[in-house]
């Protein structure tokens, strides 16, 4: 292994880089989803350049992952066939949203269950962008494939930074638009309890996907398979230190990273007022 920062190999340095770039993609679009969601729900900024930078963040991240799409059409596609209920699930989920957008457009007297539906989706999907923290793991797995130092220090590191930032800033962001949503109800005492209570749901929904291997859609396509890594969870004392040691790092970090965020927003108001 070159410990030299100054004495790069280029063509490791580039596939090192390269490769990196499919799952994170992947992970950033299951981060962008909530945002995008939280903006069409509780609060749409008035910046149209933020609106449509969002929906472009989402869709740049969704080409970016292209070959997972393809791996989970094969996948269900597979499914269907071994299973005809995951078939009947995918067809009954098509209907629904097809019913649901039906109903929005022609009877808007339902628009609040509509609004119920998407609140439930956005929770369900909100984890993955906090899930991003923990892909951490994956630089030192990269470490440990003992690539040359100085593209670790000079690409790696600055690119799961960058990669980890914008993923947990777009979880924050997705939180402080339900608060403002709150704000302008005149709920604001419960800001607090609910920073708390995602925080500690999402800490339960990163714990299935990291370490039992779950996805958002398994609540879904396997409901027994979740029930079972609950009670697992309830049951198992390593699993509640983890949840807590979670909740405690999501906590804190969605802290800093809201006082960043309202300090540069209010910068920037400050430069506008020059």
């Amino acid at each position: 292994m070159n410990d030299r920062l100054d004495q790069i190999d280029w063509d490791i340095t580039f596939h090192a880089v390269i490769d990196n770039g499919e799952p994170m993609s992947w992970n950033l679009f299951l981060a962008f989803l909530p945002l995008v969601l939280s903006s069409v729900l509780f609060y749409q900024p008035q910046s149209p350049i933020v609106r449509w930078g969002m929906w472009l963040l989402l869709g740049l991240t969704a080409a970016g992952s292209y070959a997972r799409f393809q791996a989970i059409a094969q996948a269900v596609s597979q499914s269907m066939g071994q299973n005809p209920w995951v078939g009947v699930i995918a067809i009954a989920l098509l209907a629904f949203g097809l019913g649901i957008t039906f109903i929005y457009r022609h009877h808007p007297q339902f628009k609040t269950l509509t609004w119920w539906v998407g609140v439930g989706i956005f929770l369900v999907f909100l984890p993955n962008a906090a899930y991003i923290v923990t892909d951490f793991i994956h630089l030192v797995l990269d470490i440990r494939r003992r690539y040359p130092m100085g593209t670790v220090m000079l690409f790696l590191v600055p690119q799961y930074l960058f990669f980890i930032g914008v993923g947990f800033e777009a979880y924050v962001v997705s939180i402080m638009h339900v608060e403002l949503y709150l704000l302008q109800r005149g709920l604001a005492y419960s800001m607090i309890w609910l920073e708390l209570a995602i925080n500690g749901l999402s800490a339960i929904g990163v714990y299935l996907g990291r370490f039992a291997r779950l996805n958002s859609w398994d609540l879904l396509i396997s409901p027994l398979s979740l029930v079972n890594k609950l009670e697992m969870i309830f049951l198992s004392r390593h699993a509640l230190v983890v949840i807590t040691t979670l909740f405690v790092i999501f906590t804190a970090c969605q802290w800093l990273f809201k006082r960043i965020t309202i300090g540069l927003m209010q910068q920037k108001q400050a430069f506008r007022a020059l």
